[in-house]
């Protein structure tokens, strides 16, 4: 008895494992076929969508009947056309085609999609720049936005692409955003449309770390209408917003009004005196010449070797470091002078 239970046990486990084999292998070869498919249906229609976003047929291609193949064969063709150009008219063609493709499929799959197909859309909706999904993307963010995850966020880096002034008002009101998240926000923002929703009342309002990344980013924009406002913010009672107006300038290798550095040549924390040596090295403020060398004196090795680089980037920097270097009573100074002085470039 025994014996033939094991043999049976033995049997329904083989007949198992042959059925798991054999839905394994159906399955496979279903999804190579459905994979062949549409690598066919890419292949044929790509031809058609080229000429559609190179305007010589103002008539989209005929595409699957079933909207599941529609969709991924669409996207598919149109990120592979968005990765090939740059032409803005092009861009446009290819916006137009994804608003009359996939707009209405986004707007579903934001109202009832699982979370990866939702997320997936935003990134879509935001590289196709899907204009008419602005309300249908905010509405998504409502309902997100107290989720510390990659939905909330896509959102907002979508609104803020396709310029929705909602994505500044966000930036404005949130005091938990991270400074790369900011960052990311404000590098989709059109520099026209960051203008207009960042005025000076607003930036009198924004949260310490929101404000400080804002005119970083000034800087790193190099964007001159910004420089009046950053220069502004050197004399806010707040360290870090110093900071960050100072470290703009550098950026900026300018500043209006030589005189407005002075002060920080003094300061009593060594970051501002460090970057102070640097706008003026960066802008070439040779009346502050003297500060500036003075600097090679300080305690602080960062201000030392900041303030090296900028006397060597003034007129005369070679002469001056040399002097130094041979007769300076400060050893610390000498030792920035030789190093500045043997270093290449």
């Amino acid at each position: 008895m025994t014996i033939e239970l094991a043999v049976w046990t033995v049997m329904v486990l083989l007949v198992i494992q042959t059925g798991l084999l054999v839905s394994m292998t159906i399955s496979k070869w279903r999804l190579i076929g459905k994979s062949q498919r549409l690598a066919k249906n890419r292949a044929e229609l790509l031809p058609d969508f080229m000429d559609y976003i190179s305007n010589e047929t103002t008539y989209l291609p005929r595409l699957p009947a079933n909207r599941h193949v529609r969709r991924d064969v669409t996207e598919w063709i149109l990120e592979e056309l968005s990765d090939r150009t740059s032409n803005e008219q092009e861009r446009n063609r290819i916006t137009q085609a994804a608003e009359e493709l996939l707009a209405a499929d986004y707007e579903q799959v934001l109202n009832r999609g699982d979370w990866s197909a939702r997320v997936n859309a935003l990134y879509l909706i935001e590289d196709f720049r899907m204009g008419s999904l602005r309300d249908a993307v905010y509405a998504r963010y409502q309902i997100v936005m107290n989720h510390d995850d990659e939905e909330t966020r896509q959102c907002l880096r979508t609104m803020a692409a396709l310029q929705d002034d909602r994505a500044v008002a966000e930036i404005c009101a949130r005091t938990d955003l991270s400074v790369q998240l900011i960052k990311d926000l404000l590098n989709r923002v059109q520099e026209d449309q960051l203008a207009a929703c960042l005025t000076e009342e607003r930036l009198e309002r924004l949260p310490e770390k929101t404000l400080a990344t804002v005119l970083a980013y000034y800087g790193e924009t190099g964007a001159t209408r910004f420089l009046p406002t950053v220069e502004k913010y050197l004399t806010d009672a707040r360290k870090e917003v110093r900071l960050k107006a100072l470290k703009s300038l550098v950026d900026y290798q300018y500043i209006s009004d030589p005189k407005k550095l002075a002060p920080f040549f003094d300061s009593d924390y060594w970051e501002e005196r460090m970057y102070a040596a640097k706008v003026t090295g960066a802008a070439i403020i040779n009346e502050h010449a003297d500060k500036v060398t003075s600097l090679m004196e300080d305690p602080v090795w960062w201000v030392r070797y900041a303030a090296a680089e900028a006397v060597k980037s003034l007129d005369h920097g070679q002469e001056t470091l040399n002097e130094i270097a041979a007769a300076s009573t400060d050893p610390f100074a000498r030792d920035m002078a030789n190093r500045m002085l043997t270093m290449k470039g």
